[in-house]
């Protein structure tokens, strides 16, 4: 229990040996849906692949429909990629991980022992990607568990991305309870590619997996004071990243929470959509604010 438990190819099953087939459900001016339906042992798959008209993405929406909840078995979505010394990269909170160049040294401690940087799969927030030399791929991500290496007895040479969509587990407990997750399970991943640097892609990583919230037919004000259209926050600097703007724990207050990625000292510009009574530097917990 100290490290992942990796799969084994005991009753391994992938979707093209069912030679599944694909049909065309949506066509129109903003993009073309395909989707394909499948029944594998003990669950269902649905997956439909989303090409946009006028957007540099491609969406893969996957459902694991009607699962029994069977024992020691786990689910994985793959993207091959075509890089023979393709680069890893993930985010992490407030910060980036480079597979093989960033991580912590040695082992965690306590009983867990074996070096961190050997292990997989990794935990991730909103987007992974790899870069080669002349191009990047990044992919946001609804799950938490990607692994960057091919498991199976016969690995692919390059890179196979792979998130790990459901693992039917029992608690590291010895009398703790089976985690078998029965019924449906949904997912959703967004694709681009870019130029070579995981830099090139982690505003997409996170806007992907933040979409616009839609209203429909909201009340509107008998005195709007708002344009049609505004900007309300704006940084001028490529390397400082907006975590949050949110209100404060016990007042009216709005915080911000930004971080700088490149470990570099920086200049940045705010600007806001209205002018500020005033602006306190503060810690995470919101406590100890400064002029």
């Amino acid at each position: 229990w100290s490290e992942p438990q990796q799969p084994t190819m005991e009753g391994f099953e992938k979707l093209s040996s069912y030679k599944p087939g694909w049909r065309l459900v949506e066509s129109g001016p903003v993009r073309q849906v395909v989707e394909m339906r499948q029944g594998i042992n003990h669950v269902t798959i649905l997956q439909r692949v989303i090409l946009f008209s006028d957007l540099k993405q491609v969406d893969f929406e996957t459902s694991l429909l009607k699962w029994d909840g069977t024992k020691y078995r786990e689910f994985r979505l793959a993207f091959p990629l075509k890089m023979q010394a393709g680069r890893v990269a993930y985010e992490v909170p407030f910060g980036t991980v480079e597979v093989g160049n960033s991580e912590m040294k040695g082992a965690a401690g306590e009983r867990y022992t074996t070096e961190v940087s050997a292990l997989h799969p990794r935990s991730i927030q909103n987007w992974i990607g790899a870069s080669d030399n002349d191009i990047g791929v990044t992919i946001s991500s609804s799950v938490a568990v990607w692994d960057y290496l091919d498991p199976t007895d016969q690995p692919m040479n390059s890179l196979l991305l792979q998130p790990v969509l459901l693992a039917s587990r029992r608690s590291c407990h010895g009398a703790g309870p089976w985690y078998l997750q029965a019924g449906d399970h949904h997912y959703r991943f967004s694709l681009t590619t870019h130029r070579s640097g995981w830099r090139n892609g982690r505003r997409f990583g996170v806007a992907a997996n933040t979409p616009l919230a839609v209203v429909f037919n909201p009340v509107t004000s008998p005195r709007p004071t708002l344009p049609e259209e505004k900007g309300f926050f704006s940084l001028n600097v490529d390397n400082i990243a907006l975590s949050t703007i949110k209100k404060c724990e016990d007042d009216d207050n709005i915080v911000i929470r930004l971080y700088e990625d490149a470990g570099k000292d920086v200049s940045a510009r705010l600007r806001f959509a209205a002018p500020l009574r005033g602006a306190e530097m503060t810690n995470i917990i919101e406590e100890e604010g400064k002029p």
